[in-house]
């Protein structure tokens, strides 16, 4: 995993009495899903504010190939992602964008279908 924003985000793991804590609040969960994690990752805002863009890519590759490494574009609010062979443009201040890859682009929804949220 690697975060490209915020730029200097703080990374932090989390783990014993602050596993479920966040905030000086507890958030420990409702049923039980079977083993605790060990940790749980955190990530912050490098200058504390309560809202800002987040971006982490995520790459997997098999063992003793080395892992594509993302590169970060942006202008204002327009952002570009290129990973391997991907391209994966976005405005941060909504939903949707394109993706490129071989060549072929194509365009992301531009809206959440979120039913349970009704």
């Amino acid at each position: 995993m690697r975060t490209l924003l915020p730029r200097g985000a703080r990374v932090r793991l989390a783990a014993g009495d602050e596993l479920y804590a966040y905030d000086g609040r507890r958030f420990d969960p409702a049923r039980d899903t079977g083993p605790a994690p060990a940790c749980r990752i955190e990530v912050t805002s490098p200058d504390g504010v309560r809202e800002d863009v987040f971006l982490h890519v995520l790459t997997a590759c098999d063992a003793g190939d080395a892992v594509a490494v993302a590169t970060l574009e942006r202008r204002g609010d327009e952002v570009a992602v290129a990973v391997g062979g991907a391209t994966i443009r976005f405005d941060a201040t909504r939903v949707g964008g394109s993706i490129e890859l071989e060549g072929r682009r194509t365009t992301l929804t531009g809206a959440i279908d979120a039913p349970y949220l009704r």
